[in-house]
């Protein structure tokens, strides 16, 4: 279907149905309808299990988030990043940002309230009861509330305000109940989409010429978790580029040093009980933050690192574990660049969503110590195209999906993904698609069930028992790769970027 603006378009049954709500004149409705589906649909993935759940010493990531709520109720501001006789920082530290532990205290709060014995100093080690289990399911509910919910609407509206509401409402519908944002914040456990969702409202008010208030908000997106670091740069050129728009010398370097001050002023905020204790205390909070000891990778993940480590062996080489964080660095920032260097020369809107897609695959391609779930950072600005180029979003989302089980496996999770994966993926399918598109699809699916099969069967080498892994990584790696390559591509065709859209009508 072509829309009135030319750009081309499709429909599922998703987007048929809110255009009849369009036309009965229940906007409202419709939105609260996908509010509530996608809040059940994040309560019932909760009923199944989590990050290490009954799996002692460590437990996993559920007992990370928890322990912290013990933490920084428990012990003084000051206390929270540091070794102590109370606060063993091999036993799940506190290695996220300010922020998080600003949250983490304020539900941790709330539970000592409701169910003390959770968040009980010393001895909650492990802590799990149904009604916790409850209560910690419904804070990562909350926040996706409070935060996600709304932020997604802002930027949709935002991105393309032309677009109907009926379409509007089908892409929010999608992106809410895309499978990778809701099984690993409500089914593996954590809090991603909180600075999610603070990175789209940061990303929204730059686009608005709000960019102020957008750089302090993306600051605290930064604060709450460092992953959000993978759209630094794009948002360091696009609003470089625009302050240099500016009409004289004075207006340019005014803007440069207001938004520079509203970046430090920000940080200045979230670091100060550490800044008032010394700057000791501030280097121990960044060393939590950055924990370059671990080596180049832990769990094995889609990138480049993982993918060719069983020919390249990337950790028995003579660079050293000084050496290599620089070396990913560089790469990544190299594969950055093109379309951050764009987004700088152009400043829109679309070159800017653009290098935010890029510039988050580059680091989760090649940065150091990257995890299978960070790729919903780089997922997250990419989908937001599902209607434009469905068959690309829909193979992107149903791979970044299949290159999860590995890690949602192990939390007994294989149901409700293998039913998030194929319902989000008929959701998103276009009414009306070409054979080849069929044949592509079936084609991403044959491969993905070989290589999963491959990962989940018993070793087929004893000399390599992880091939299958390896080669789930680089199947799914090849997909990553390519999306990142067609970005820089239309990086350097125009705005529009026709000759690689031919690929997707």
């Amino acid at each position: 279907m072509s829309s009135s603006t030319g750009r081309t378009s499709y429909t599922t049954s998703i987007d048929e149905a809110f255009l009849y709500l369009e036309n009965l004149d229940l906007k409202v409705n419709g939105i609260l309808l996908i509010i509530c589906i996608a809040t059940l649909m994040r309560i019932l993935v909760g009923q199944n299990g989590y990050s290490g759940m009954g799996k002692p010493p460590m437990f996993g990531d559920y007992e990370a988030q928890r322990h912290w709520m013990e933490i920084t109720t428990g012990l003084p501001v000051a206390e929270w990043y540091e070794q102590g006789s109370l606060n063993d920082l091999q036993y799940w530290g506190l290695d996220y940002p300010p922020l998080t532990a600003y949250v983490s205290w304020m539900f941790g709060m709330i539970a000592k309230q409701i169910e003390p014995e959770m968040v009980a100093l010393g001895s909650s080690h492990g802590y799990e009861t149904e009604s916790s289990k409850m209560f910690m399911r419904l804070t990562v509910v909350s926040c996706d509330l409070v935060v996600f919910f709304p932020a997604l609407w802002f930027f949709i509206s935002t991105a393309d305000p032309s677009r109907s509401w009926s379409s509007k409402a089908g892409l929010y519908f999608l992106l809410l109940t895309a499978a990778p944002f809701v099984l690993i914040d409500h089914g593996h456990f954590q809090y991603n989409n909180v600075s999610l969702g603070l990175s789209l409202i940061a990303a929204s008010l730059c686009v608005r010429d709000w960019d102020l208030t957008g750089s302090m908000v993306f600051t605290l997106a930064m604060g709450f978790k460092q992953i959000t670091f993978y759209y630094a740069l794009p948002f360091f050129f696009y609003l470089l580029g625009k302050a240099l728009k500016r009409y004289t010398i004075q207006m340019k370097i005014l803007q440069i040093i207001k938004l520079g001050t509203v970046v430090i002023l920000t940080l200045v905020v979230l670091f100060l009980p550490w800044i008032l204790n010394g700057s000791r205390s501030v280097r121990q909070v960044v060393h939590r933050m950055f924990p370059f000891d671990r080596g180049l990778f832990e769990d094995k993940a889609a990138t480049f690192w993982c993918s060719t480590n069983i020919l390249a062996k990337w950790r028995e080489r003579s660079l050293t574990r000084d050496r290599l964080p620089v070396l990913a660095a560089f790469i990544t920032l190299v594969a950055s660049l093109p379309t951050c260097i764009d987004t700088f020369r152009r400043s829109t809107r679309e070159s800017f969503f653009r290098a935010l897609s890029a510039s988050a695959f580059a680091f989760f391609l090649f940065y150091y110590q990257t995890h299978e779930k960070m790729i919903l950072f780089p997922l997250l600005f990419e989908l937001r195209k599902a209607r434009e180029h469905p068959i690309r979003c829909t193979i992107l989302g149903l791979v970044a999906t299949i290159s999860l089980l590995p890690l949602l496996r192990k939390d007994g999770l294989l149901l409700p993904t293998a039913t998030l994966g194929i319902s989000w993926t008929i959701s998103c399918w276009p009414a009306h698609t070409r054979s080849e598109d069929w044949l592509c699809l079936a084609l991403t699916v044959f491969g993905s069930l070989f290589a999963l099969a491959l990962e989940m069967g018993p070793p087929i080498h004893a000399r390599y028992p992880d091939i299958g892994l390896y080669v789930l990584n680089g199947w799914c790696f090849l997909f990553f790769a390519a999306v990142w390559s067609d970005l820089n591509l239309k990086a350097f065709m125009g705005e529009k970027g026709d000759l690689v859209k031919l690929k997707y009508k």
